[in-house]
């Protein structure tokens, strides 16, 4: 997905479309925000990457109950 947006902006660039040089930025940077909300989402692990004060500010059962 990244590349195509690459070939359409050197592309627009290319052929001087100012119009749709404008949406392919816009549309890259709302790509590129939504895919690395989901990727930190997919790839966070709360066993580890969890700080120790906000863990202790859970009630015992919550802590360490990892099955719902």
């Amino acid at each position: 997905m990244k590349i195509k947006y690459k070939i359409a902006i050197k592309y627009f660039t290319e052929t001087n479309n100012e119009e749709q040089l404008i949406i392919a930025y816009n549309e890259i940077e709302n790509y590129l925000q939504h895919y690395y909300h989901f990727k930190w989402y997919y790839k966070f692990n709360p066993t580890v990457q969890i700080d120790t004060n906000l863990q202790s500010l859970l009630s015992e059962q919550n802590r360490f109950n990892n099955k719902n």
